[in-house]
């Protein structure tokens, strides 16, 4: 016997990726009657489920991280003064506002946004690439390639914390001087 919830009625920013969602990707069960508490929307485990795991503001992604310099190496380096990651919500993907000051003290502003099913798509302001592709692997594992031209220069492995308080970046690549890259970048959630 399918187990059935009741879930208070939710107002949600994004109708549309709400309504992709349960038109296309959740099995739906046929509403029992609530007598007076009509006011609930009555849904099965399964869309309890999958609604939970494509929500994008429970995404443990989302936020603004900031790099722990101490923790990071950066290889041939040298690392930025600072640098700063805010992700927001994006269709079904991500908004990505990168910004760092390098090492000489210039600021660099970079902004993307992407969905996570490995196509490519424009960044504005970084050095490294003008196009970036990311595919999520798990809930708390995201694999990224930048590309300049159509090359990619780099790869990327961002791996999140099971306490959602860490990001630790994994990049390979080639640097804008052609220097080979293999940095390790840990990131905290401010």
């Amino acid at each position: 016997m399918e187990r059935i919830l009741e879930v208070p009625k939710i107002e949600f920013t994004c109708v549309q990726w709400l309504i992709a969602i349960r038109t296309s990707q959740i099995k739906r069960t046929k509403p029992r009657s609530l007598g007076n508490r009509a006011s609930h929307n009555i849904v099965n485990d399964r869309e309890v489920m999958t609604m939970s795991k494509q929500t994008p503001a429970d995404d443990p992604m989302i936020g603004t991280w900031k790099v722990n310099l101490a923790k990071s190496t950066y290889t041939p380096g040298p690392p930025p003064k600072s640098a700063i990651n805010k992700f927001e919500p994006w269709e079904d993907g991500v908004r990505a506002t990168i910004d760092l000051v390098d090492a000489e003290g210039n600021k660099i502003h970079a902004e993307v946004a992407a969905k996570f099913d490995g196509k490519d798509y424009p960044i504005k302001g970084s050095p490294i690439a003008d196009a970036v592709s990311l595919k999520r692997i798990n809930e708390r594992q995201i694999d990224v390639a930048w590309k300049k031209a159509g090359k990619v220069t780099m790869t990327g492995k961002s791996v999140i914390s099971s306490d959602g308080r860490t990001t630790t970046v994994s990049q390979t690549g080639n640097d804008p001087q052609g220097r080979a890259v293999n940095n390790v970048i840990i990131y905290e959630k401010q």
